[in-house]
């Protein structure tokens, strides 16, 4: 991915608070293993989470052009960075 950006899927999931860092935080043994917990806020209950599918909203980072297309270039350039930072954490941290 040097310097390359590739065109986003349609419907792409992007993070606000990246995946990789939510991982940090997933459980590391038992039934729950790789899940974090996020508080229900209606309930008041926590529950065991997939990290893939929290801090996410679709087209997050997309920017609306007058004639009423979406640009994702933004959310390439981010996901390119993100993979990038990832890996380079995971092989110093050793995640």
């Amino acid at each position: 991915m040097d310097g390359d950006y590739p065109g986003s899927v349609a419907g792409k999931r992007h993070h606000h608070l990246p995946a990789f860092l939510l991982r940090r935080f997933a459980e590391r043994s038992g039934k729950r293993e790789g899940l974090v917990w996020r508080l229900d806020m209606g309930s008041g209950q926590p529950r065991p989470v997939n990290p893939k599918r929290e801090a996410a909203l679709r087209h997050y980072y997309s920017v609306e052009l007058p004639d009423g297309t979406k640009d994702t270039s933004p959310e390439d350039v981010i996901e390119a960075v993100e993979n990038k930072t990832a890996r380079a954490l995971h092989s110093r941290l050793a995640l």
